[in-house]
């Protein structure tokens, strides 16, 4: 015979389903409680029902036979009170459908365009560093980096708190030696998760350009994320002293190179003006940041499954 759903169960029921349930329930329970009474007890109008129930069964409402109870809902509780225990439920099901199709919907109009996450993490292991990257494109600007180079930690802080990419890096390099296997190997890695993240970069912009500037540096950076890697530097002064704090300026250069190829885009880096080299790289990452953010946005005029080429693919 049919079983009573517990409200646990209910709660994971579409509100088709519960209401099913529901009027399955009712009826089953008033078959049950008025088996062995005679037909007339199926009677609608109270009046009909009297001369059949006895002055005990009138003062006491009936109760569900313990059958119909499951082992979450007592066979103490009246048939009303099952029926109100069901509606109640519905109406928490129906407002649990509501809130989800709300979030769909606020979904498919936000950065992610409401299908799938643009994320991507990449592990590389050589015998020279052992590194893990995770990017969200659509972050919040979240950053959770060790790459045991200090000044290169602070750029990498800068690419997620402007681009407001959700940024985690981990590396674990030949530092003994010097900087420049995990400068390169963490952009590399990077590089390969932007690209892995954006797929085929259906609905995107494509195009970035952005001129940051930072006390008296000024930095353009313009990129295309074509698949076409290329990388261009005009300018460049920073390298007009050896390090910045414990990173190479060589290998500033080094890192932009690497992450373009690798992210397979066409970028231009220009110095506009500047002497400070700190500020002159933390503009160009800073520049760079806000660049992919464009870049990587969604085209509201474009349509989510519209690759932004005349070829029709990147």
């Amino acid at each position: 015979s049919p079983r009573l759903a517990s409200p646990q169960l209910l709660l994971l029921m579409s509100p088709a389903t519960v209401t099913a349930a529901s009027t399955a329930t009712t009826s089953t329970a008033r078959s049950r409680l008025t088996r062995g009474s005679s037909a007339i007890a199926f009677a609608s109008h109270p009046r009909q029902l009297a001369p059949h129930r006895s002055a005990a069964s009138a003062r006491t409402p009936r109760r569900c036979p313990p059958c119909l109870a499951s082992s979450d809902v007592s066979s103490d509780v009246s048939r009303e009170e099952l029926v109100e225990q069901i509606d109640a439920l519905k109406r928490r099901n129906e407002q649990l459908e509501a809130m989800l199709a709300s979030s769909g919907s606020a979904s498919a109009n936000g950065s992610n365009n409401g299908s799938e996450r643009r994320v991507a993490e990449v592990k590389r292991a050589t015998k020279e560093t052992d590194i893990r990257v995770f990017v969200n494109i659509d972050g919040t600007g979240k950053c959770d980096v060790a790459t045991g180079v200090g000044f290169l930690d602070h750029m990498l802080d800068q690419l997620a708190k402007h681009g407001m990419f959700d940024l985690e890096v981990s590396c674990k390099g030949d530092l003994w030696i010097d900087d420049h296997h995990t400068t390169e190997d963490v952009a590399i890695a990077l590089g390969q998760c932007f690209a892995d993240a954006l797929g085929n970069k259906a609905g995107i912009r494509r195009f970035g350009s952005f001129t940051a500037p930072l006390d008296e540096a000024l930095i353009d950076v313009t990129l295309d994320l074509s698949g076409r890697p290329s990388f261009h530097l005009d300018g460049w002064t920073a390298t007009d002293v050896d390090r910045i704090g414990d990173l190479s300026t060589q290998m500033v250069e080094h890192f932009l190179h690497s992450f373009a190829t690798t992210a397979k885009a066409t970028m231009h880096v220009r110095q506009l003006a500047g002497t400070n080299s700190h500020h002159i790289v933390e503009a160009t990452f800073k520049a760079m940041a806000r660049a992919l953010r464009v870049a990587t946005e969604y085209d509201s005029r474009l349509g989510k499954d519209v690759v932004p080429s005349s070829k029709g693919t990147i």
